[in-house]
């Protein structure tokens, strides 16, 4: 198996670009990344069968620093992508298409938090899975997802974290949680749904400034929404 390893430490340097495309056999193909610095540009493009970027519960790919950009794409079979980013006014892209999609990210922990962070995903199709634990301020996540076996999970403690979801069909389940001192436009969740066996849950909490705009359109709806002050 052939693992790629990027190191990027920007010390004077104010841009870097990465572009990683790991592929050895049409079976393997794996990209692990530890990268430390600021105003970086990371991008990966991974086609076909065994793709993964970070690859197991120890092996994260790791973006460390602030005004970082990362933008991945995979296309076809089975999709793994498992980051930790810490830093501020950091940016996540991820468009995904086809087969046994997983996503992980993780933006901020107890000790270094997130700030001014923005993160998009996009999924077309199949066995969809995708978790966002985010910790931090002015966070702002997009979720789009097309098809198949969905199953979305936002753990987001934020004051004023903005939430966008957007699913089309198939086997949804969703939970939404947001937490901390809301206040001057804190709490956000937007979720727009057409179809299958929905079931939607939603934790915003006080004090003060929540609002969810929930639309569904069909099929076993279950949703529940807790806000509180």
């Amino acid at each position: 198996m052939k693992k790629i390893n990027i190191l990027a430490v920007t010390l004077f340097s104010m841009f870097a670009m990465f572009n990683a495309y790991g592929q050895e056999t049409s079976t393997s193909n794996n990209v692990f990344i530890d990268q430390v610095g600021n105003s970086n540009t990371v991008t990966l493009t991974q086609t076909g069968a065994g793709n993964s970027i970070g690859n197991s519960s120890s092996d994260y790919a790791t973006i460390t620093g602030d005004s970082n950009s990362v933008t991945m794409t995979q296309t076809g079979d089975n999709n793994i992508a498992q980051y930790v980013i810490t830093g501020n006014a950091n940016t996540y892209l991820s468009d995904i298409t086809g087969n046994g999609n997983q996503v992980q990210v993780t933006c901020g922990t107890s000790e270094n938090a997130c700030s001014g962070v923005t993160i998009n995903q996009e999924i077309q199709g199949n066995s969809n899975s995708l978790v966002e634990t985010i910790s931090g301020t002015n966070i702002f996540s997009k979720t789009k997802v097309v098809g198949n076996m969905n199953d979305i999970e936002h753990n987001l403690t934020s004051s004023n974290g903005k939430l966008d979801v957007d699913i089309s069909g198939d086997e949804n389940v969703m939970r939404h949680t947001q937490a901390g001192s809301a206040g001057v436009e804190g709490h956000n969740l937007i979720v727009t749904l057409a179809g299958s066996l929905n079931q939607v849950t939603t934790v915003q909490n006080g004090t003060i400034d929540t609002n969810v705009n929930i639309n569904v359109n069909g099929s076993s709806n279950v949703i529940n929404v807790l806000t509180g002050n």
